[in-house]
């Protein structure tokens, strides 16, 4: 599920507030971050405050570009998007970055074969064009003990999808580092 935000500057202050915000005030604490060795990571106040938050702060190797080679990829996937966005407007790029995450979550993913829109919430995303039509799914036309039935598959399929898609990422990953 990717997560960012447009700051005037990525000081250490910056990192702090935005694990804060963006993640623990979304998701909880994290077991584990993993970040480049930049100064904003490497800094006394974000070693200090993922301590407190009892999140393992891990860094990658120094000038071994492919131990993040995941999130630089994928960095270079939202700057194509944005560079369509502004449409010469360059100065206006952090006005998309929003936009540049939502199309990134709600679209099938090669590696995995789902979204991530999906495999966090377990169903497709009702988008902004869907407000036009009549939104009426399945389960509203029918009896509880039915949807009650129709639910606990789909939770036993979603189950499956993770897996796959979790198999698909280590794959993957297993194939960067060769």
């Amino acid at each position: 599920w990717p997560i960012a935000k447009a700051v005037p500057v990525a000081s250490m202050e910056a990192v702090a507030d935005f694990i804060y915000e963006e993640i623990v005030m979304r998701f909880g604490c994290l077991s584990e971050i993993i970040t480049d060795r930049g100064a904003n990571f490497t800094s006394g106040l974000v070693q200090a405050y993922t301590k407190r938050i009892g999140t393992n702060h891990k860094l990658t190797s120094a000038f071994h570009p492919r131990t993040n080679s995941k999130v630089e990829r994928y960095n270079g996937t939202i700057k194509q998007m944005l560079r369509k966005y502004v449409n010469g407007a360059i100065h206006r790029w952090d006005d998309f970055v929003n936009t540049a995450l939502w199309a990134s979550r709600v679209r099938v993913h090669s590696t995995t074969g789902f979204s991530p829109f999906y495999l966090v919430y377990g169903r497709e995303p009702r988008l902004p064009g869907d407000i036009l039509r009549p939104y009426i799914t399945k389960e509203m036309l029918l009896d509880k003990r039915t949807v009650a039935d129709i639910t606990s598959r789909e939770l036993e399929l979603l189950g499956q999808h993770r897996a796959a898609a979790e198999f698909r990422l280590k794959a993957m990953g297993e194939a960067d580092k060769q």
